[in-house]
């Protein structure tokens, strides 16, 4: 899914007063890694009030938020009413809650995951998120089965149907699930109406996940979309370049544009999301993120718009 843009786009900055809705009617969202200044594995360096504020001054919609950010702010006396109230003073909501990734396990990993799964519900309820996003971070070598894997996320799905929540399971090309199609068959196989695919645009352009594939999954199952960008000559090996080494939307060879025009057909409803992480860009300051990652969204969005009215 590559073009030959050369990555040397100016970073634009948010206008006063803009707003990137998304194009189905939903508004942008920025994931909790977007904003949180920090690697994967560590509790969020700006506090949750100045993440909300600044997301709406922004433009966003909505954010995303971790278990283990979320533990930890209520290691630091934070309520989850408070938290609420935080959000909504803000004018955003906290639409997706993750990242589950071994409710497919046994064993001690199984304990572990059913800790982190009852902080994902117990944060849906408090904030009155949409989705949870969930993976099989497992290797295809110590997978379980395909039919194991169907009989766990139907589980999962109908314990988050209790809260309301849909759930989007994420294809990723370093593990089992490494393809579109490989993530809608799980899902499809189980069955159950809240169950479908977040598809990440790294994982499309790092992958082997081509436009066919994605539009062989129907479009109301297609639970968000999450854009970022990619260099056309990686210096690292995908899996650190995902967790550290991701591109605003636009700024390399991604053919962005396209991706949404795919994705944009009718029974559509999914959020459009920027995940974008990268070592360098936590230098700067949360209101540079917050405001690059709109305004990089929103053009990414306007591309394929144009796309779509030419044709």
């Amino acid at each position: 899914m590559t073009n030959t843009r050369a990555a040397t786009a100016a970073t634009p900055t948010a206008e006063a007063g803009e707003s990137p809705a998304g194009p189905v009617g939903l508004d942008l969202v920025a994931c909790h890694h977007t904003l949180s200044g920090v690697g994967v594995a560590e509790p969020a360096r700006f506090s949750f009030a100045d993440r909300v504020a600044v997301a709406s001054a922004a433009g966003f919609g909505g954010i995303g938020l971790t278990w283990l950010d979320y533990e930890h702010l209520l290691a630091r006396g934070h309520s989850p009413a408070g938290l609420r109230t935080l959000a909504d003073d803000s004018g955003v909501r906290v639409v997706e809650v993750e990242f589950l990734n071994a409710w497919w396990a046994d064993g001690e990993r199984r304990a572990e995951a059913e800790r982190h799964e009852r902080l994902v519900l117990d944060m849906a309820a408090a904030f009155g998120a949409r989705h949870v996003g969930v993976g099989a971070s497992v290797s295809p070598e110590a997978a379980p089965p395909h039919d194991l894997l169907v009989e766990r996320f139907a589980a999962l799905c109908d314990r988050a149907a209790d809260h309301g929540l849909l759930v989007g399971l994420e294809f990723m090309p370093f593990f089992v699930l490494s393809d579109a199609r490989r993530a809608w068959r799980v899902v499809a196989d189980a069955g159950r109406p809240n169950g479908g695919v977040t598809v990440d645009a790294f994982h499309v352009g790092r992958g082997t996940t081509d436009l066919v594939m994605l539009g062989e999954i129907p479009a109301e199952r297609i639970v968000a979309l999450q854009l970022c960008d990619v260099a056309a000559d990686p210096a690292w090996p995908v899996l650190e370049e995902t967790l550290g080494h991701r591109l605003w939307p636009g700024q390399g060879a991604l053919d962005l544009a396209g991706l949404v025009d795919c994705l944009l057909r009718p029974g559509a409803a999914f959020p459009v999301e920027v995940e974008v992480l990268n070592a360098a860009y936590r230098e700067d300051s949360l209101p540079v993120n917050a405001h690059r990652a709109a305004r990089c969204a929103r053009s990414v969005l306007a591309e394929a718009a144009g796309r779509g009215a030419g044709g």
